[in-house]
């Protein structure tokens, strides 16, 4: 009995599907690979995580920027801190 197997890539407009028996698939592989292709993918997927993470450090630093600012009005609120001295010690 022989066993299909089958891969399927897709990043962007780079594409890459084989299907066939274990060593066929393997061969397009290493062929796709030795193209170069498999570099371009892999750097543009690391790209893509730089993006993601650089976007959700950027969002969880103005949410604590904005909840520090909404803590301070509080304390300022609250403590009755009307002169500037008073509200720089707070």
């Amino acid at each position: 009995m022989s066993e299909l197997n089958k891969i399927s890539i897709r990043v962007g407009e780079f594409e890459f599907e084989s299907e066939g028996s274990q060593l066929e698939v393997d061969e397009k592989f290493a062929q796709f690979k030795e193209e170069g292709f498999w570099n371009i993918i892999t750097e543009r997927i690391d790209e893509a995580k730089d993006i993601a993470i650089d976007n959700s450090n950027s969002a969880a630093q103005e949410k604590s920027f904005s909840e520090r600012g909404i803590k301070f009005r509080t304390l300022v609120e609250n403590c009755s801190l009307e002169g500037k001295p008073d509200q720089v010690l707070g």
